[in-house]
């Protein structure tokens, strides 16, 4: 004759103390949650910075372009009277060849920042991960008037970079760490319980219900390598198939385990480590931090410097060629001087322009130093 049983059981193991591991967990857990927007932070801005370089790198090759297009404008003028001259018989071969010389020197200077602006445009769009240009309104950069003091500088670091935040939450995720490793050498104490309903019976006869269960306290005391463990259980079942008499029984026992919690002295050597570690990447940063932000200024104060150098010698070669055109105009020089003096202005013109762009690129870097925490 067939028997037929079923059941259908819940056990619940819930900590009742753990030394306050559960809390340092949940509160390590929350550090790690902030480290995660923190990066984000740290990505952000990595991103605007690179933005901005290619930005003005894009902006001032615009710039330089058209510069240099004007002055080939007048250099053709002026090449095209030389050749008009030299056909009259007015001037020399080599007049004629200094003046195409110069003229093909522009050109080449044109044809060099076409190739850099193609370049710039690119670096652009993959910065910007676009397949199109956007219009770009702005059409010159210009200096500004900045009153950026060091010291504002600094203090606007530490407070806006996020690999302070960062360094500063990696402690406290360690602290917490060794704090859990800590607490595994303390007592713990958990609650077990099970409760279950079952039926069996023949299959020719109705079903027999009946419920069992079981609590019970089990206390655990790491010592040193080893692990002492002790319970006590109460359990109450009642007739299953094959028992006559329902059963109460009350458990108390104890265990010692030999050498089997080696790996926690480990863990806990380990975290004492990355603490110390973390609090020396946490100084570490902020002297990184010091310098980078030191260095930025002093590259912004050297490319304002060398923009405005670069600018006093593009007021220079315009005034040259003022009184070159009224010397030429009157036979004192030929127009082939003319022609050079126009190059020196191009050349002048590029390099005041990489000057500007490269203030500007410093400038951006000091933002960037700074977690973008000064304001201009």
């Amino acid at each position: 004759m067939e028997y037929e049983e079923r059941e259908i059981k819940a056990q619940l193991d819930q900590p009742i103390y753990y030394g306050g591991r559960l809390g340092d967990i949940f509160n390590q857990s929350r550090v790690n949650l902030e480290i995660t927007k923190h990066n984000y932070d740290r990505l952000r801005i990595d991103v605007a910075h690179k933005t901005e370089v290619a930005y003005y790198n894009l902006v001032a090759n615009r710039m330089n372009l058209k510069s240099l297009e004007l002055i080939r404008q007048e250099a053709s003028e002026v090449l095209d009277i030389v050749e008009k001259q030299f056909a009259a018989g007015l001037v020399t071969s080599l007049e004629l060849s200094s003046a195409q010389s110069w003229y093909k020197e522009i050109n080449f200077q044109i044809d060099s920042v076409k190739q850099e602006m193609e370049m710039a445009k690119l670096t652009f769009k993959q910065v910007l991960d676009i397949s199109e240009l956007p219009e770009i309104t702005q059409q010159e950069l210009k200096i500004k008037e900045l009153n950026l003091e060091l010291n504002e500088c600094l203090e606007a670091g530490m407070k806006n970079r996020p690999e302070i935040y960062l360094s500063e939450l990696l402690v406290k995720f360690n602290q917490y760490g060794k704090k859990i490793e800590e607490s595994k050498n303390k007592f713990t104490v958990d609650l077990t319980t099970s409760y279950s309903h079952y039926q069996g019976a023949w299959k020719t006869e109705s079903m027999n219900d009946s419920n069992n269960w079981y609590a019970g306290i089990k206390v655990t005391k790491p010592w040193g390598a080893n692990t002492i463990t002790t319970s006590a259980i109460r359990e109450e079942t009642q007739p299953r198939y094959g028992q006559s008499s329902p059963t109460k029984t009350s458990t108390i026992g104890a265990e010692y385990n030999f050498l089997d919690n080696l790996q926690r002295l480990s863990d806990e050597k380990k975290s004492e480590i990355e603490l110390r570690r973390s609090i020396s990447d946490l100084n570490e940063t902020t002297k990184t931090i010091n310098f980078e932000i030191k260095d930025a200024y002093l590259n912004y104060q050297k490319a304002l410097l060398q923009a405005v150098t670069a600018q006093s010698k593009i007021e220079f070669r315009q005034q040259e060629i003022k009184v070159l055109r009224v010397r030429a105009q009157v036979g004192e020089v030929g127009l082939s001087n003319l022609m050079e003096a126009l190059v020196n202005l191009s050349q002048a013109q590029t390099t005041y322009i990489q000057a500007l762009a490269n203030y500007f690129i410093s400038l951006a870097n000091l933002k960037k130093a700074t977690g973008y925490g000064i304001k201009i």
